[in-house]
């Protein structure tokens, strides 16, 4: 997942570039995609220390990165992959450090999780910065995206980190960013929990 979280932030750096998004935003991102593959050389370490051979990356398929170029299409995704993925992955990776035996792999994990955490904040200053450029209708289907994904992932949530996720973090940081958003416009907001 580190390794492919690589190729997201490369892809997420050009959508930047494509929407003209201001540099802060760039720069976050190309820290963001630094930090990514530090991960990767921490976890293929890991692996391969425990494997007892060296492990490494295998080919990503990139394909179909590219075909939807538009500032609601990445805002869809960065919703998925950011404010829910990042999001997620930062408190999977406390969690995890938490009950971890091997000092060098707790290390590890609370290195990812301070990480993730702020490529989640990353994802909600470009959905915030996203939202601002938008129309009404366009914030809105945002947040209809939003609120089903929302529902899917305490519907599906395989873990406690994920739930709480959910619920207590990503629900309410939403619903405060939508809350703002909507009410710029014309569209009454409303609640995602």
């Amino acid at each position: 997942m580190e390794h492919a979280s690589i190729a997201a932030f490369a892809r997420f750096n050009l959508q930047l570039l494509s929407l003209g998004a201001p540099a802060q935003l760039v720069e976050a991102c190309n820290r963001a995609l630094i930090d990514e593959t530090a991960h990767t050389r921490l976890c293929f370490a890991l692996a391969s220390q425990y494997a007892g051979m060296p492990l490494g990356p295998s080919k990503l398929e990139l394909g179909d990165c590219f075909e939807d170029m538009s500032l609601g299409c990445f805002m869809k995704l960065v919703l998925r992959e950011g404010c829910l993925g990042e999001t997620i992955a930062a408190l999977e990776a406390l969690e995890s450090a938490e009950i971890a035996t091997d000092p060098i792999v707790e290390q590890v994990l609370r290195r990812i999780a301070r990480d993730e955490q702020r490529h989640a904040e990353l994802a909600y200053r470009f959905l915030a910065w996203g939202l601002a450029q938008s129309s009404d209708d366009a914030r809105l289907e945002i947040a209809r995206e939003a609120e089903q994904r929302l529902a899917e992932l305490e519907r599906d949530a395989l873990n406690q980190a994920q739930r709480v996720a959910a619920r207590e973090v990503v629900g309410p940081l939403l619903g405060e960013l939508f809350a703002q958003h909507l009410a710029q416009g014309k569209v009454a907001a409303r609640p995602l929990h």
